[in-house]
């Protein structure tokens, strides 16, 4: 397999496949826990499901795949971000260095010549620990291992490690305060990692949790299958419930909005900074409670669907006026207050695109539609725009669920995006 291509980055941290500027729709990968049990039979699966997504780049890290993986990456096309397997706190003493560089040369060496190569970064996240004396792993182990792999590899961008140079990790609701501000978060051009945790299903569940263990939930078993309390109940402010089955409905409702939503704001903010997402992570590398699509077992999350929703090449989603923005929560408006927001439409494709453009508010239990606008755009190419506004009167004397439905259709009537909002009236 021969690949011929030039992966560049400017100052701005955009990047350039063959001199066109390109956005990346990503995802993080691991195949297993257990490389063993990786075969091709998998990643295809895997890799063809992304191609679905609109997925079109994969950063794989912390660790480095069987050699099929990237052998198959040249095959579909699908450009690597590869990570060497350094996460967190390594110490940064002359031997640790000496070994690390020797393994640095030796990962290089391996890869360097795959055709879906595109760009390296030499640890994960190096200043991420609460340590009284932090080791200077990013100024002294980082530089030294760019060093080393720049000697294998003298033409693609070496990164030092996340935080840095442009690249950074939003995990809102997970890592990250649920109530975060949108509007005062400062986005760096590379966001590598976003997402949100959840509870697989039942099904899976039941297959590393012990009977007795799932409900009432005993939180020490669940604490270590990865159940982390303060992202679930402080952050994302999930619901326990009254049942099992409503605990994981709640979580994975959740998931599913906050990471669609993180989509939206970030690529309604399309080289503004932002140039690349990559989810974190395509699957749960092993039986865990999770942050994938896809659990362990291939299972998905309803995460899955709603993300497939708007990684679509042409978006159309809201940016509604509500100070402090949050993301992942009820959108409460009383009855009588206007709703304001904007429409953005996003164009990843290199070409001009003819599309119509529909949106309609419902009550989320049907009926006609109480507000509606149809009008004819072309799309630019690689573009996101503000096409349209919306300024609403929420109905008095009525409370419950509205549903803003969008949708963009091309000259012959085929659906490039659906995608929808839902508000709640409030007395």
């Amino acid at each position: 397999m021969i690949g011929i291509k030039e992966i560049v980055t400017d100052a701005q941290g955009q990047w350039y496949l063959n001199g066109k500027k390109i956005f990346l729709r990503g995802m993080r990968y691991i195949s297993s826990l257990w490389m063993s049990e990786a075969n091709e039979d998998m990643w295809r699966a895997d890799f063809e499901k992304m191609l679905d997504m609109d997925i079109i780049s994969v950063r794989i890290g912390s660790h480095v795949e069987k050699d099929g993986v990237y052998r198959l990456c040249d095959e579909l096309g699908l450009l690597m971000w590869q990570v060497f397997p350094l996460h967190y706190v390594i110490e940064d003493t002359d031997d640790s260095i000496d070994r690390a560089s020797d393994m640095m040369r030796d990962m290089g060496y391996m890869i360097t010549n795959h055709a879906c190569m595109g760009m390296w970064s030499v640890y994960k996240e190096p200043e991420i620990y609460a340590l009284p004396d932090m080791p200077n792993v990013y100024f002294r182990l980082c530089e030294v291992l760019k060093e080393t792999l720049g000697t294998v590899d003298p033409i693609r961008w070496i990164h030092k490690g996340d935080y840095r140079e442009g690249v950074q990790n939003i995990m809102i609701g997970s890592c990250q305060d649920g109530d975060t501000d949108i509007r005062n978060t400062v986005f760096a051009p590379n966001i590598v990692e976003f997402g949100a945790d959840s509870v697989p299903c039942l099904k899976s569940l039941q297959k590393f949790i012990p009977v007795d263990k799932l409900w009432p939930i005993d939180w020490d078993v669940w604490e270590y299958w990865g159940l982390f309390y303060r992202n679930q109940f402080k952050r994302g402010r999930v619901e326990l419930g009254h049942s099992l089955e409503g605990f994981i409905d709640n979580t994975q409702r959740y998931e599913a909005l906050v990471v669609k939503e993180q989509i939206e704001v970030l690529r309604q903010r399309k080289y503004r900074p932002i140039s690349t997402m990559y989810l974190y992570y395509w699957s749960d590398a092993c039986p865990v409670m999770g942050s994938g699509l896809l659990d362990y077992y291939r299972e998905p999350y309803q995460v899955y669907e709603s993300m497939k929703s708007v990684y679509t090449q042409v978006l159309v989603s809201l940016e509604w006026d509500r100070t402090p923005y949050l993301i992942g929560r009820e959108k409460q408006y009383n009855c009588g207050e206007v709703f304001k927001a904007k429409l953005w439409v996003n164009n990843d494709h290199f070409h001009d695109v003819k599309a119509t453009i529909r949106w309609q508010i419902t009550r989320k239990e049907g009926g006609e539609a109480l507000a509606a606008n149809q009008f004819e755009a072309l799309l630019k190419p690689d573009s996101a725009e503000v096409l349209d506004t919306i300024a609403w009167i929420v109905p008095k004397g009525h409370t419950g669920e509205y549903v803003i439905s969008m949708r963009a259709f091309d000259p012959e009537g085929k659906q490039l995006s659906a995608n929808q909002t839902v508000i709640k009236a409030c007395p």
